[in-house]
């Protein structure tokens, strides 16, 4: 069986399956993530990453700089995006800042890594 990850924030990476020894349930993830709503973020080596949907939307979230660091692998950042975008479309480019450019490529707080046949 493949194998999955919990990430924290601290950098603590620990191994960890489903109750079922198979697919972890949305509740099982929200109980580990420690939120309410999951986003599933695709990696370049086939896993999927399930983040806290609304974890930047948070008081004090923690940047998780492991997964950041496993999310940001072979690819572009997000100033990188918005400059090609710009060289390739000029001024029909619309560029709508919602923020903090910097905190785009981050991931917070507690994050699952694992195959995606392991999330159903």
């Amino acid at each position: 069986m493949s194998k999955a990850q919990l990430i924290k924030p601290t950098g603590e990476i620990t191994e960890i399956q489903p109750a079922n020894r198979t697919d972890f349930t949305l509740q099982e993830c929200y109980e580990l993530i420690k939120c309410d709503m999951i986003e599933i973020v695709n990696l370049i080596d086939g896993r999927i990453m399930l983040i806290d949907e609304e974890g930047k939307l948070k008081n004090e979230f923690q940047i998780n700089e492991k997964a950041t660091e496993l999310f940001m692998k072979d690819r572009q950042s997000w100033s990188e995006y918005v400059s090609k975008m710009k060289e390739l479309y000029g001024d029909k480019f619309i560029f709508v800042n919602t923020g903090d450019d910097e905190l785009n490529d981050k991931i917070v707080g507690i994050v699952i890594v694992c195959p995606p046949e392991m999330f159903r």
